[in-house]
């Protein structure tokens, strides 16, 4: 075998496989520093998804916080609302009692002639009858004299101008105030205590809940 032959076959080989590995490393250079560049840029995409989503979350906790608060505040002044609500329910009631209480030892008054006049003029206005009955309370029958009618007669057509036919009935009822009834019974006006505090009931109601 000629040796120089075999040297510079051998030196070649050496040259090729050098050049063949310079270009392996190369590549593995190049492929680690793309894998390297690719998992940064992942990193960073993940980092920012990861910060996006806690700032999502962030954002629905506090939201949710918020309506938390506010469903805590409005139960809180439903409840205050109805509490006071209560209160002034209790209040009105006892004052409509007290009031019910003071109506009734209203008739022992020098007064309370009076106001059964004025009740009855009430209703003759409002029932605009020529003949009616009135209705009084067992309770009231000594203040019906025939002076007390008269008077009454008297301020019926000085006030309303018109002479009206009375005829006084003793009732079955122990509250204030009369009733008065057309002839044939088919009109009836109630002005009892009772009655006209069920018609001013709603008014009183509502003004004494803005008042208190």
């Amino acid at each position: 075998m000629d040796i120089e032959k075999y040297t510079e076959d051998t030196e070649q080989i050496k040259e090729i496989s050098r050049r063949i590995q310079e270009e392996a490393d190369y590549q593995a250079r190049d492929i680690i520093q793309q894998a390297k560049q690719e998992s940064e840029n992942i990193l960073n995409i993940a980092q920012q998804q990861i910060a996006s989503e806690r700032t999502k979350k962030m954002a629905d906790l506090e939201l949710e916080l918020k309506q938390m608060r506010e469903h805590i505040f409005s139960s809180l002044n439903l409840e205050k609302r109805r509490i006071e609500l209560k209160e002034k329910e209790r209040f009105i009631k006892k004052i409509l009692e007290e009031v019910e209480l003071q109506a009734k030892s209203f008739r022992t008054s020098e007064e309370y002639p009076n106001f059964l006049m004025k009740d009855i003029l009430e209703g003759i206005s409002v029932l605009d009858k020529e003949e009616l009955r009135v209705i009084y309370s067992s309770l009231d029958e000594a203040i019906f004299t025939e002076a007390f009618l008269q008077k009454l007669s008297e301020a019926c057509h000085k006030q309303l101008g018109k002479k009206v036919i009375l005829h006084p009935e003793k009732g079955d009822f122990s509250d204030i105030g009369v009733k008065l009834q057309s002839m044939d019974g088919r009109i009836v006006f109630d002005n009892t205590f009772s009655a006209r505090l069920a018609r001013m009931q709603n008014e009183i109601y509502n003004r004494l809940l803005k008042e208190n």
